[in-house]
């Protein structure tokens, strides 16, 4: 079990390594309990272990495992203590304190810690390399103390920073990347809410086009836009699973009235 009180430290990262390693990149299961957390979708799961893996190995690895129901918990518990041949469990959770006891006492557990600042500077020195950009210090160490020892927030901050860039990259290009894949469809995809939104994307789109034609200050817009972008999926991270519909359509509204000043 991988457990840190902060997210994005890289739990389900090296799960998926152990998982690699132990199947030899045989049968991986993932189970995100942000959206399979109650008692019948962990029956489906223990149903198919009654068949023996492909390759003779499995692993399964269960996200957000704190938000599976108690009668999941339980249903899991039984299989936990005569757990099928060959089969690995991986839990991955940023509150262990809401796992039934009865679970965290038959696992393995290892704490991850928050990255600190000095290790977040020297990933963004590899990483500067690696995408060939440069940065000012002074806004290493503000993306770095923002990020709150999450490397993933840290690595979300270091890639929507286009200071050094916006003046070469057209804004419809440069919008459709943020909007279409970066952050906006990323957030519908992550929190299963693409159908729920999909026509308001398209309107947006539509909207940023016509915007672009028409005004000459799209620089201004991209970099409102961007900022507002990147503080919603950073938020998204932190925040109850209930409330990100309903911010993600506020961001949504917010673009909409950034585009009609």
């Amino acid at each position: 079990m991988f457990h840190s009180k902060v997210p994005g430290v890289g739990k389900t990262t090296l799960a998926r390594i152990i998982a690699g390693i132990y199947t030899n990149n045989g049968t991986i299961i993932e189970l995100d309990a942000a959206q399979n957390s109650g008692v019948d979708e962990i029956r489906n799961l223990l149903d198919s272990l009654r068949y023996a893996p492909i390759g003779g190995s499995r692993a399964i690895i269960l996200d957000e495992a704190h938000l599976i129901t108690n009668s999941a918990g339980s249903a899991l518990l039984k299989t936990l203590e005569e757990p099928p041949d060959n089969t690995l469990f991986i839990f991955c959770t940023t509150n262990i304190n809401k796992i039934l006891p009865t679970i965290v006492s038959r696992s393995l557990s290892f704490e991850l810690n928050p990255f600190t600042t000095n290790e977040l500077l020297e990933y963004a020195e590899y990483y500067s390399k690696a995408k060939s950009k440069t940065y000012e210090h002074s806004k290493l160490l503000k993306y770095a103390k923002d990020s709150k020892g999450s490397i993933r927030t840290f690595i979300n901050l270091l890639e929507a920073d286009q200071s050094d860039i916006l003046e070469e990259i057209n804004f419809i290009d440069m919008l459709n990347d943020i909007i279409s894949k970066k952050n906006i469809y990323h957030l519908l995809d992550k929190y299963n809410t693409i159908d729920f939104y999909s026509s308001g994307i398209e309107s947006l789109n539509e909207k940023i086009i016509n915007q672009y034609k028409e005004n000459s200050n799209s620089l201004s817009y991209s970099k409102k836009i961007q900022k507002l972008l990147l503080n919603t999926y950073i938020l998204a991270d932190q925040l109850p699973k209930h409330f990100i519909k309903q911010m993600i359509n506020i961001t949504l509204i917010e673009i909409m009235e950034i585009l009609d000043e």
